[in-house]
């Protein structure tokens, strides 16, 4: 199983598209930071939970929920 994950991902990750000139211009950096923004968010509130000890599964399922909103909203 292990193996098959390997190759789909490699067949799915072109390498040639890291020497484009599209890869790295500033409006790809600002799509990727749009993008990561509202995951680094919800990612340093859980730490928080987690740092606190404060480990429940509403929290995760309050971040499901959060999450699924932010992703329709987009």
């Amino acid at each position: 199983i292990g193996l098959h994950v390997i190759s789909s991902l490699r067949l799915g990750v072109n390498p040639l598209d890291f020497d484009s000139r599209t890869f790295l211009t500033p409006r790809n950096l600002w799509n990727l930071s749009v993008q990561t923004s509202a995951v680094a968010i919800m990612a340093c509130g859980m730490v928080l939970v987690i740092v606190m000890r404060n480990i429940d599964l509403s929290v995760g399922s309050a971040e499901g929920l959060i999450g699924m909103v932010m992703g329709f909203a987009q």
